[in-house]
């Protein structure tokens, strides 16, 4: 499940394959969708030695801000969450 990231509302169920492909209009979610994998990995090197986190800085800063990843904003959005990965 993903909840509350970008224009992410929430998904859930959805199983990830060695193949997949992402298919809707413009502005439908695609690239938050991927984003969220972005995110998570930026996340996850911050745990092996010797990084910094310079990689999830930047990628919130690249992305324009913490409060651009929450979807429709901090006043709808308190959190984001994950489960089931």
């Amino acid at each position: 499940m993903i909840k509350g990231f970008k224009s992410i509302k929430q998904i859930e169920d959805f199983e990830l394959k060695n193949l997949n492909v992402l298919i809707g209009g413009n502005g439908a979610g695609k690239s938050n969708f991927i984003d969220f994998f972005r995110l998570l990995r930026s996340m996850m090197e911050l745990s092996l030695p010797g990084l910094q986190n310079t990689n999830l800085q930047s990628f919130i800063k690249d992305g324009g801000g913490i409060h651009d990843f929450l979807f429709n904003g901090p006043k709808v959005t308190k959190e984001i969450e994950c489960s089931g990965l």
